[in-house]
């Protein structure tokens, strides 16, 4: 300082002090127990400043400590009661994940073989572990072993759990070093009676072994991939099991071959019937609902397209007998015949000779056989009734009360007593001596 009007000086010092620096250090950290999970905690110490202090976690969260953390780095802001601030970062660790290193797959030799092999190594995660294995078929399980042995073909799925409990899974699949494929076929069907080549295949190998045989049975059908031939006599649906090999490896498939009964036919019953008369052929039904029907011979049918038709109409004009096939929805096929008798008309001699030479001693009638039920009578000229039969098994002689007729002319009565002939014949006949 100096004094203007005597210019003497006199000089002093003020010291300004600030306070120390913030200064930010981790007090604690506890990693997450296992890889991939937020359960870590951590808290910081601060010192320096005016001892007064707001911490603050970027994006978490004010205070000295924070829990639920994952892995990573976390940027920390502090700031005292002058607002003078310092910046730091928490780093939180994490143990390595849990891993599975195989080192050797063993295949098994067939798919039903049990000599599979898995090898594996585990680095992460904190030792010891524990090993749990299941296979995803849920017919293995193994609990303690590192290593497995003893496998059949299939998926495995090992678990490690290291002494945190922290766990982590793998698959690995054992496979079949040989694979024997069989294949039966697909599943068919066959009409009772009927035959068929069944034939099957197989894959695995250049060098393989067949053998057929039924469901149940021990018999052995067959040493080829295919069954020759085999007839179906009966109406039971049969299983055939093909079973394909190569040295110890095999592998069985199976075909169903349902067998289908022939459909009932019926032609109808026999029918006799006068010439030019309509007969309808056929039963009731002639055969299953959407069959399809073929009547031979193809002729006298009243419509010539009608040979193909469950119940044609036939014109009689001569004996015939027809057959019909019958093919049913499933293929099969059945016949049956159907007689169609011609009804002749009855023929007879004007006159005959009654005088025991042997030679027309008799009155035929020809065809009066065809009517069991007729009436014959014989009358002379004035109304008497010499001679009645009834069937006409015994033809007349010419005889009256066991005594001979004289020549002359005598008159007949016919009646055949059938429907189709209802009216009765009448005309003379003479006997000649």
């Amino acid at each position: 300082m100096t004094d203007v009007n005597t210019n003497c000086i006199s000089s002093d010092f003020v010291e300004l002090l600030s306070p120390d620096s913030i200064s930010i250090s981790t007090a604690f950290v506890l990693e997450p127990s296992c890889f991939g999970q937020s359960n870590g905690q951590a808290s910081v110490s601060v010192s320096g400043g005016n001892n007064i202090y707001a911490v603050n976690w970027t994006g978490m969260g004010i205070g000295f400590e924070q829990l639920n953390l994952s892995a990573g780095n976390y940027p920390i802001t502090v700031t005292d009661q002058n607002n003078c601030t310092a910046n730091g970062v928490v780093t939180i660790n994490q143990p390595d994940s849990i891993q599975v290193i195989v080192d050797q797959i063993i295949n098994s030799y067939c798919v039903d073989q049990s000599d599979g092999e898995i090898y594996i190594s585990v680095i992460g995660g904190i030792s010891p572990y524990n090993y749990s294995w299941i296979n995803t078929g849920g017919t293995y399980s193994n609990t303690s072993d590192q290593d497995i042995n003893n496998l059949l073909p299939g998926t495995y799925i090992i678990t490690i759990i290291d002494q945190n409990l922290c766990s982590n899974s793998d698959t690995i699949t054992v496979d079949a070093q040989n694979t024997i494929i069989a294949d039966a076929g697909i599943d068919s069907s066959v009409c009772v009676g009927g035959c068929l080549d069944i034939i099957g295949s197989g894959l695995g190998s250049s060098v393989l072994s067949y053998s057929w045989s039924i469901v149940d049975s021990t018999t052995i059908l067959s040493t080829d991939s295919l069954i020759s031939t085999y007839c179906f006599n009966d109406t039971n649906d049969l299983q055939f099991v093909l079973s394909v090999s190569d040295q110890s490896c095999s592998d069985n498939d199976t075909i169903t071959i349902s067998v289908n009964p022939l459909p009932i036919v019926d032609a109808g019953l026999d029918v006799d019937e006068i010439y030019g008369a309509d007969v309808e052929l056929g039963g009731q039904p002639t055969g299953p609902v959407g069959s399809s029907f073929v009547w031979s011979p193809s002729i006298n049918f009243l419509n010539p397209n009608d040979s193909t038709l469950p119940n044609p109409d036939v014109i009689v004009l001569a004996n015939q007998s027809y057959s019909v096939t019958v093919t049913d929805i499933n293929g099969c096929q059945n016949s049956d015949d159907i007689n169609i008798i011609l009804i002749p008309d009855i023929s007879y001699s004007s006159g005959f000779s009654p005088n025991n030479d042997g030679v027309n001693d008799t009155w035929s009638i020809d065809q009066i056989d065809q009517f069991p039920n007729c009436n014959v009578e014989i009358y002379n000229r004035w109304g008497t009734l010499l001679f009645k039969s009834v069937g006409y098994n015994e033809q007349w002689t010419g005889l009256f009360n066991e005594k001979p007729l004289p020549i002359g002319t005598y008159y007949f009565v016919i009646k055949l007593n059938d429907p189709l002939f209802p009216d009765p014949v009448t005309c003379p006949v003479t006997i000649i001596r």
